[in-house]
């Protein structure tokens, strides 16, 4: 299940609601598997990756996020202070729960603008970045991330040439797969 939320807690809180639904209807709670959008931006030394960060944020466009986005409303179409609530519906809120229903038009811009906001976040070398995977696993129980693309095809090539190896050192990746094998 592809999910997310405002916050490490609020992704606990649905990962285990569901879990408790699965057993509730005869599964196993670890049936369901969690996947949420990680964000890695990695560099060999920490200097190295924030330039890097510095670089993709250079280059963020809220133009180019909102239009991705596919937002039910033009944000920028309203004044930064109007109240998210007023302009979607909670039941409608879906896309929004990451930014709570109760925040600004301009918070919401400022977010779209920060590309390390949100929960699911690190910028660093292979071990620091390592360890926040390991933590994401084990503390909050996600199973695995769909890794945000901040640069085709840099993004790609840093994790799997960098983080990659740190996570198969630690067990946290297999090395091959059975011959056969798929999703």
């Amino acid at each position: 299940m592809f999910t997310g939320g405002a916050n490490e807690d609020s992704v606990r809180d649905i990962i285990a609601k569901v879990r408790g639904a699965a057993v509730e209807h005869g599964r196993k709670s670890d049936d369901v598997r969690f996947v949420v959008q990680g964000g890695v931006v990695v560099g060999r030394t920490p200097e190295e990756a924030r330039a890097k960060l510095a670089e993709y944020q250079r280059h963020a466009s809220i133009d180019g996020v909102l239009a991705y986005a596919s937002l039910p409303f033009d944000p920028t179409a309203h004044p930064p202070e109007t109240p998210l609530k007023e302009l979607v519906s909670e039941e409608n809120f879906g896309y929004f729960r990451r930014f709570g229903i109760d925040k600004s038009v301009g918070e919401l811009l400022s977010s779209f603008s920060d590309l390390a906001a949100g929960p699911f976040f690190v910028c660093g070398t292979p071990e620091v970045v390592a360890d926040e995977i390991e933590r994401w696993l084990d503390d909050i129980g996600i199973d695995g991330i769909n890794l945000r693309q901040y640069h085709s095809f840099d993004t790609a090539r840093d994790f799997i040439e960098l983080v990659v190896p740190a996570l198969r050192e630690r067990g946290r990746l297999r090395k091959n797969y059975v011959e056969g094998e798929s999703l």
